[in-house]
């Protein structure tokens, strides 16, 4: 009878959860927040350290989307914790990832590039080859920023090499933008025209001409929910 108890708490704060995914898919962030919390409250009954590591990572998600750092990043390292004690290391690279994105929104940018640096390393061991494309991009992106353009592109076109590779349509067009923004600030409007080009063709066959470009940023940098 317990192992049955724990087995439904268990499935309904799977079903929880999802549902703050769902909210959190329709820029419903509160809502998310509130099936979130709702999830977290059974998994920590239950300790299902598995499933709080991944709740944990979601709300931290929730709380940037709302511009809310410092609980963002308090949750972030809640996870990170959980997911190093557990070996979880695909929750442990998306985390640092996602502390990065933090850190570069606060304009840390040292700070950020250390956890994208620390996020790169474990995702190529575990070859996961999408996290990785995101952390290229984001790397890209800080040195961008920076003004050093040939490093940027360096970042930007292997993260371009593994969109294709595995035919992520959404960051194949997000990058080929980015390098078009990079050769525009370079002066080299042609080659920047191209890549801006080649960018809109894939937003018009994939349907997402609408989606405006800082929407297309977040679910891409942030494409990190479990």
């Amino acid at each position: 009878m317990i192992d049955r108890d724990i087995k439904n708490q268990r499935g309904e704060a799977s079903n929880l959860h999802n549902i703050g995914r769902a909210y959190y898919g329709f820029s419903q962030y509160d809502s998310a927040l509130v099936y979130y919390r709702s999830a977290l409250l059974i998994r920590n009954k239950i300790r299902d350290r598995h499933g709080q590591g991944r709740t944990i990572n979601n709300l931290g998600l929730a709380y940037y989307a709302l511009s809310q750092y410092d609980s963002a990043l308090f949750y972030y390292d809640s996870a990170l914790t959980i997911n190093r004690k557990i070996k979880d290391r695909q929750g442990e690279g998306i985390t640092l990832n996602s502390i990065g994105v933090v850190y570069h929104a606060l304009s840390q940018f040292d700070r950020a590039l250390a956890y994208y640096d620390s996020s790169l390393i474990i995702i190529r061991r575990i070859k996961s080859r999408y996290t990785e494309g995101v952390t290229l991009n984001n790397i890209g992106s800080i040195y961008h920023v920076l003004g050093n353009y040939e490093r940027t592109l360096v970042y930007y076109d292997s993260s371009l090499v593994i969109s294709r590779e595995i035919k992520d349509r959404y960051g194949e067009a997000l990058t080929l933008n980015n390098i078009g923004i990079v050769f525009d600030d370079l002066g080299q409007y042609e080659r920047a025209l191209f890549y801006y080009d080649s960018a809109l063709v894939i937003q018009r066959e994939i349907k997402a001409i609408r989606a405006t470009l800082p929407v297309m940023i977040r679910r891409y940098r942030l494409k990190t929910i479990f």
